[in-house]
């Protein structure tokens, strides 16, 4: 088996053991700006749609308001119905006795990805030198945000809004940017947010 992502850069990030010495700034900007959001149905890249909730939260948590999709860059975008699907997929597998007994047994039970992806977040988190576990406030906030962004992008961008039908989108249309365009815009709020990543944010 291989849990080693190969960077644009030639960079080698290993998913199951991930290190803040490993997150290469270049190599996140890229890979935001070129994986797209709602699973490719849309053009907007992560790196715009992470601009945006960074600007639509308030201060004290704008800083990793950016970063909050940052661990996309290493192990991709999954979409909400995704994740819900395979956590009921996870349980069908098994008879139904043994899959309450794991539902009672094992509230807190995480799927292989979510473990990943927080091992990935917290070594991003501290190459950036932000604080992790993210403080709960900050974590209230940015899905705040992200929720009313996902409203926004989708009814500007898809046949329908989707997600909570209760979130009011901005006035404000989300029009995609091309990919390069999008990735200085996040280099560039990296710089202004974390000013102490600015010699490793340059290609």
């Amino acid at each position: 088996m291989n849990t080693l992502v190969l960077t644009v850069h030639g960079r080698k990030i290993d998913l199951l053991a991930p290190r803040p010495e490993d997150i290469y700034w270049p190599d996140v900007c890229f890979s935001l700006a070129n994986i797209n959001r709602f699973t490719g149905h849309t053009t907007i890249p992560v790196a715009q749609h992470s601009v945006i909730v960074c600007d639509l939260v308030a201060d004290f948590a704008k800083p990793h308001a950016l970063i909050h999709d940052a661990k996309e860059y290493a192990k991709g975008d999954d979409s909400t119905p995704k994740q819900d699907a395979e956590k009921i997929a996870f349980f069908e597998q098994f008879p139904p006795d043994v899959r309450d007994m794991l539902m009672k047994s094992y509230p807190n039970l995480k799927m292989g990805r979510e473990i990943i992806e927080e091992r990935v977040d917290a070594a991003i988190h501290a190459a950036a030198g932000l604080e992790w576990p993210v403080p709960p406030q900050i974590v209230a906030e940015i899905k705040r945000a992200d929720l009313i962004s996902l409203a926004t992008e989708s009814r500007d961008n898809l046949p329908e809004q989707v997600g909570d039908q209760t979130i009011r989108p901005i006035t404000p249309t989300i029009k995609p940017m091309p990919p390069t365009e999008a990735q200085h815009l996040f280099a560039n709020r990296l710089q202004i947010m974390l000013p102490a990543l600015n010699d490793g944010i340059a290609a």
